[in-house]
């Protein structure tokens, strides 16, 4: 009526439940693991596993046993040294432990807790909590009466079959069966699990940690703030200072002499000086010897080579006029802008430096000049004059921007006869007659009212243009010799304006800055309905 387990003799064994479930398992690569509500999970090295229930098998015991069953169950309902449960009627319950604890909860607000060790925790709803032993309090029952007590060992000894485990604290535990016979488990020689995960790098961590960036972000974030200066290191000593400490005494001055060492030994003697000597002389009179009597071993005469002179040999003044060559001075030895207007002859009034046909440069006026400069394309030349003024010969732009302006001042007042410079969008100017008005009513368009309906839009502006360059409106009429358009202006030259509308037809009006007009049609018109629309053109 109990697990049954033999030693097959060769390292493995076979375990057998009450509900006849067989396993064999290899004690040298077996886990046993404790599951803490009295059961135990055998794994073998093939990952097989089974569960060994210890105290399931005790109360299925117990429960086979019908007298000391049924004497069980009389201990746990008998109230007599036991907790005891009352209902107040109100909500209530009042709970008396066997030592004689008492505590009143409500309820409605009352937690239970299952601890999973066979006890549960009762907490009120001021906090209050009390730990009921289902499981001690059965066992104590069992124990105080002696005959059942007695009874259940009994029946444990005769169908328990005993086994031991022993945790040898070196990695391997000692399983003992039934017979007394002993192996050593030797956990630590399993078979090795599989391979981890890899960890994830520190820039990893530090992304998914919800910051965002390349590595290098990632190291500079790594640096913290400059530290605060660190003290003053102490000043260095000098050299005195350095000798007064090694022992010396003395000035300043002493520790200089100190410095000085023993005088040396004698040098050999040095050779014989001159005994004959003789004169040098200069070889013309570019040069000039002085002291040259009997300076020198023989007789000596020295002037200077061809090209021995440099300038840095010559001092300031002392090359004139005279020493100087026709041609000496070419322009490779002029350094450039070394001459000044000063340095050149001068010339007439009002005259300039100009070249003749042959490049050599002459003096002019500045009246001949002016005759080889050509004015044109807008510009004329009177004499030696340059005046805005002519005929343009080619397309030409004036670039002005918000700093340099173009203005023209000094306009006299013009009539309506007079005509407008315009400009076109890419600059051009044109002319056109003073007489343009600054606001005029929309020629008319036709809304259709016979079914309602809103968000209904309207081009003004496009409908205008139309009608006024006659695309789309085959029914314009010109005079003779007119042209096929009449002028227009582009949307964003005018404003647009509705003075009335019939309510009773139209409602939600709106015009955008394109003339664009959106409305709902909300009745059928009649003959007195209309609408105005008017346009004002911009300044």
């Amino acid at each position: 009526g109990s697990d049954l387990f033999v030693d097959n003799g060769d390292g493995t064994f076979t375990h057998t439940t009450v509900n006849g479930d067989v396993i064999t398992f290899d004690a040298n690569t077996t886990t046993l693991l404790d599951n803490g509500n009295g059961t135990y999970t055998l794994t073998n090295a093939n990952g097989d596993t089974i569960t060994v229930d210890v105290v399931g098998d005790v109360v299925t015991n117990i429960q086979n046993q019908g007298d000391i069953y049924n004497e069980i169950i009389n201990l746990i309902t008998n109230t007599t040294g036991s907790d005891l449960f009352v209902d107040n009627g109100d909500g209530t319950f009042t709970h008396t432990t066997v030592n004689g604890d008492v505590i009143t909860f409500d309820a409605n607000t009352t937690t239970l807790v299952d601890n999973g060790n066979g006890t549960y925790t009762l907490t009120n709803a001021n906090g209050d909590s009390i730990t009921i032993d289902v499981v001690g309090d059965v066992v104590t029952n069992i124990q105080n009466q002696g005959d059942i007590y007695n009874e259940i060992i009994n029946l444990i000894d005769l169908n328990e079959t005993a086994t031991n485990l022993v945790d040898n604290g070196d990695g391997t535990i000692t399983y003992t069966n039934e017979d007394n016979v002993s192996v050593i488990i030797d956990l630590a020689t399993g078979p090795q699990g599989p391979a981890g995960e890899d960890g994830k790098s520190a820039y990893q961590e530090w992304l998914e940690a919800g910051n965002s960036g390349t590595e290098q972000d990632f190291l500079d974030s790594l640096i913290g703030a400059t530290g605060p200066q660190g003290p003053a290191g102490e000043d260095g000593k000098s050299a005195y200072q350095e000798w007064l400490e090694a022992g010396n005494s003395g000035a300043e001055q002493d520790f200089l002499d100190s410095l000085i060492g023993a005088t040396g030994p004698q040098g050999p003697a040095g050779q014989d000086g001159v005994v004959d000597p003789k004169d040098l002389t200069a070889g013309d009179a570019s040069i000039i010897v002085n002291n040259g009597l009997g300076s020198t071993l023989l007789d000596t005469n020295i002037q200077v080579a061809t090209g021995g002179i440099t300038t840095d040999k010559l001092a300031d003044g002392a090359v004139t006029n005279l020493k100087v060559g026709a041609d000496a001075i070419t322009s490779d030895k002029i350094e450039n802008g070394s001459i000044l207007p000063e340095d050149l002859a001068a010339a007439g009034p009002d005259q300039v430096l100009t070249t003749d046909n042959n490049g050599n440069p002459i003096w002019v006026n500045q009246t001949e000049v002016g005759e080889i400069v050509e004015a044109k394309n807008g510009l004329n030349k009177n004499g030696v004059d340059i005046k805005l003024g002519g005929a343009l010969i080619e397309p030409t732009t004036i670039t002005a921007d918000a700093t340099n302006t173009l203005a023209v001042a000094g306009l006299q007042t013009g009539t309506i006869q007079n005509k407008l410079v315009v400009a076109e969008a890419d600059g051009t100017l044109r002319q056109i007659k003073a007489a343009m008005p600054k606001f005029f009513y929309m020629p008319a368009i036709i809304f259709d009212t016979s079914v309602q309906q809103s968000g209904v839009t309207r081009n003004l502006h496009a409908e205008y243009v139309a009608q006024f360059t006659g695309a789309g409106n085959p029914t314009l009429v010109s005079s003779a010799g007119a042209s096929n358009a009449i002028p227009t202006l582009p949307a964003s030259e005018l404003e647009y304006h509705i003075t009335y509308y019939d309510t009773a037809v139209f409602a939600n009006l709106s015009i955008d800055p394109n003339g664009i007009l959106t409305y709902d049609v909300i009745g059928n018109a009649t003959e007195a309905s209309y609408m105005t629309i008017v346009f004002v053109v911009k300044d």
